[in-house]
């Protein structure tokens, strides 16, 4: 399941990195308001699927800190404008996992 998840990831980053060969491989002409709506939409849902999993981490944990919601948006950023930003999936990943690992064994470990 893991690998299929990176794949779509991928998949999602390449469309929404490039939002003009996008619009130009999807343009039909037509309606322009209408066109506008669907193309954007479209494309939302693409930028929605390469960085849902930081999406979802960003609302539950910059519901209570406003600097991680800072720090988890410029990581966002990077992954999807920079050259490189694909590179910086798998580590960012594995940082969260074990991010919440710690988390998780050290509320274990709490008295009470």
């Amino acid at each position: 399941m893991g690998a299929i998840s990176f794949l779509l990831k991928y998949h999602c980053l390449d469309k929404c990195r490039s939002p003009f060969s996008f619009i130009a491989g999807h343009w039909s002409g037509g309606n322009e308001a209408v066109q506008a709506v669907r193309l954007g939409a479209d494309h939302g849902l693409f930028c929605v699927g390469c960085c849902c999993s930081l999406m979802l981490l960003m609302f539950g944990v910059g519901a209570g800190n406003i600097g991680w919601m800072l720090v988890l948006g410029s990581v966002m950023a990077l992954e999807k404008n920079m050259p490189w930003g694909r590179r910086l999936s798998k580590p960012l990943g594995v940082t969260l996992i074990v991010c919440g690992a710690i988390v998780t064994l050290g509320y274990g470990s709490l008295p009470g």
